[in-house]
């Protein structure tokens, strides 16, 4: 990492390259997957299933909060990644200080705000009585635990934006062990309940953090932390506020639009809300495996960007297509064909599995076309452009959404059926919209004309 002779990402073989990084993400997925489903499966068969529904019944609001703070976060990793590809040191150590700052004050200003907000945020989210309480303390701990979370997030988003996506597969890997070691613990031994599934995660979320920062504080490179200099640094701030707000305002939009259906979903009882977290957990890992496909290609273009190779630009977008398009597929055929199965290991209740199997025959089908909209946003945002993307996801996610939400209520009458099929049909749409975008926007402008490394609105 600190050869600055030589760069893999700007100058080595694209798609070997391109599999050296995102193999490490893919582990991760792997990984968190599989530590994901024993949690699940821990509460599942250890507590019952109201507290199955309750980890899953807040997940949406969870993300809300933090896709707020990694738009920042990715924010912070284009504007590393472009100074990193263009040799930039200056602007490197400005923007990785300015990024820890303010994942500190976002931290702290998540743990104080939305602690005391918990009970008003359940009611909003229409929780079922029998749910309410193990759902409020479940988010309680974990809001806590988002100082961890935002930690990390930065850490790992700055070492992947230099080209480092093996340690930060590591930290979490340690992490999710100690995750499933504790809930093992705090559940079966302790017996404590939804608490000790929180209090495990948010522990864990602690370790990964401390690794992740440790590592960029030993660094030797100009991506090293220097815990007195972190500080904001106005004019890194102000790139980093025009390249995150927008992403941060997706963020926030597809969480909502999320909340919408999920709260419908919420509505049709307990048996529907454990059915389809139990899908949520196995189709995680295709979900996990988009990130992953987002990072890579966000670093292997921004970094390009700014070293001004725009030929590897394009050829970075071609490869992740064909790599993710191969791993995407066969995964999807596998959770379709045996999504019954899979269910029974989370919960043997007939009702539920009748939900998860309902769900993932109308999703998995469909999971590919998210693949589109995942990598052509995420080029256009390692170029530097995050705010179209925003009005795209804006209009071709959340709009789509909530619209269909009221159509539910209004026009029709809510069942599995429908709420579900929100999911694959916006996924369409917006896919068609960003690609719309990815061949005819101004955005294209950049790769043929010398532009500044910040964003242009």
């Amino acid at each position: 990492m600190a050869d600055k002779q030589y760069n893999a990402i700007t100058q080595g073989t694209i798609w070997k390259q391109l599999l050296i990084f995102m193999v490490p993400l893919f582990l991760q997925s792997v990984f968190q997957q599989v530590f994901g489903i024993v949690d699940a499966i821990i509460v599942g068969q250890g507590v019952g299933k109201v507290a199955l529904g309750a980890i899953n019944s807040t997940t949406n609001l969870m993300k809300l909060f933090l896709n707020l703070f990694q738009g920042f976060c990715s924010g912070t990793a284009i504007l590393v990644g472009q100074a990193w590809g263009a040799k930039n040191s200056g602007q490197i150590q400005r923007s990785v200080h300015t990024g820890f700052a303010f994942s500190i004050v976002g931290a702290l200003a998540v743990v104080a705000v939305c602690v005391p907000l918990t009970p008003l945020f359940m009611r909003l989210m229409q929780i079922p009585d029998d749910m309410l309480e193990a759902s409020t303390t479940y988010t309680r701990v974990l809001f806590v635990g988002y100082i961890g979370v935002f930690l990390y997030d930065m850490a790992a988003g700055i070492l992947r934006a230099i080209g480092d996506s093996k340690h930060p597969f590591y930290y979490l890997v340690l992490s999710f062990a100690l995750n499933t070691l504790l809930d093992l613990l705090f559940v079966l031994v302790f017996h404590w309940g939804v608490m000790g599934v929180a209090v495990a995660t948010a522990l864990s979320h602690f370790v990964s953090a401390a690794l992740a920062v440790g590592k960029l504080c030993r660094a030797d490179n100009d991506a090293a932390l220097r815990i007195k200099k972190i500080r904001f640094h106005a004019a890194e701030f102000r790139a980093n506020v025009r390249l995150g707000i927008p992403m941060a305002i997706s963020g926030i939009l597809y969480s909502i639009s999320n909340i919408a259906i999920q709260s419908t979903v919420n509505s049709l009882g307990t048996d529907v809300i454990a059915g389809r977290g139990v899908v949520s957990n196995i189709t995680s890992v295709v979900w996990i495996f988009y990130d992953a496909i987002g990072i890579t290609v966000s670093t292997f273009v921004a970094q390009n960007y700014g070293a001004r190779r725009f030929d590897r630009v394009h050829g970075s977008i071609r490869s992740t297509f064909a790599v993710s398009a191969a791993i995407i597929l066969p995964l999807c055929l596998v959770i379709f064909i045996f999504v019954r199965p899979l269910a029974y290991l989370f919960n043997s209740d007939e009702a539920i599995i009748e939900a998860a199997v309902t769900v993932a025959h109308i999703e998995v089908p469909f999971l590919i076309l998210y693949l589109f909209g995942e990598v052509f946003g995420a080029s256009i945002r390692g170029c530097g452009e995050t705010f179209r993307p925003m009005l795209i996801t804006l209009i071709g996610t959340c709009g789509f959404r909530v619209l269909w939400v009221f159509a539910i209520h209004t026009l029709w009458s809510p069942t599995l059926f429908n709420v579900t099929l929100s999911y694959p049909t916006s996924w369409f749409f917006n896919s068609a919209l960003v690609a719309a975008y990815f061949f005819f926007g101004k955005w294209r402008r950049r790769l043929t004309a010398p532009g500044t490394l910040s964003a242009e609105g």
